[in-house]
């Protein structure tokens, strides 16, 4: 998962709030424990920023739910938390806005799988995508993300490109096997796909 920019919080027309309080500058701290793959201080300063900004309508708070999400589920592959005290948290982010992690993207309809790749499909006449985000030896999937966008589009615009999507969380679903092959999929709707800038 590459965080380590905060020009990633930089999108237009995803969330915003007349009354945004967090910035983005205060990630800072947050990326750096990303970067150096500090699962648990990654999830407790997110933890602590939704804390005090989780009803704020902003880019940077609908990012710091993602990572949360991410940071948690990384800990439960790596034995750091248990399913049981991950799924009631995770529960509490069903409804809430999210902005997912970068990702190379591809609308090849040959592509079945292509892992930390977002792949764009069209489902029934409706734009969709499909990201399975792993740890770095791609053994394990922290997420499948699965996205319904809110209107259809030319997805042939963004083969090759990066980019970034967000979202409403819909639903979210643990292994039920409690396994770390796999954590968590998320399914999020009225979703939207926007370029990365670096």
């Amino acid at each position: 998962m590459r965080l380590l920019s905060i020009a990633v919080l930089l999108l237009t027309g995803m969330f915003s709030s007349a009354q945004a309080q967090l910035k983005d500058e205060a990630l800072t701290p947050v990326f750096k424990a990303l970067g150096e793959k500090q699962w648990e201080v990654a999830h407790k300063l997110a933890n602590d920023i939704l804390l005090k900004h989780d009803t704020e309508q902003t880019n940077p708070v609908a990012f710091t739910r993602y990572i949360a999400l991410y940071t948690g589920a990384a800990m439960v592959a790596d034995g750091k938390l248990t399913y049981e005290q991950f799924t009631p948290y995770a529960q509490q982010f069903v409804g809430k806005a999210l902005i997912m992690a970068a990702h190379p993207t591809t609308a090849d309809t040959t592509v079945k799988l292509a892992l930390n790749t977002t792949v764009l499909k069209r489902v029934n006449d409706v734009s969709t995508a499909y990201v399975a985000c792993t740890n770095d030896t791609r053994d394990k999937i922290y997420s499948y993300e699965l996205l319904k966008f809110a209107t259809d589009f030319d997805q042939t615009q963004y083969e090759g490109q990066k980019t970034r999507t967000a979202g409403y969380l819909e639903a979210i679903v643990l292994n039920p096997e409690k396994q770390t092959n796999w954590i968590m999929q998320l399914t999020l709707d009225k979703a939207t796909i926007h370029l990365w800038k670096n």
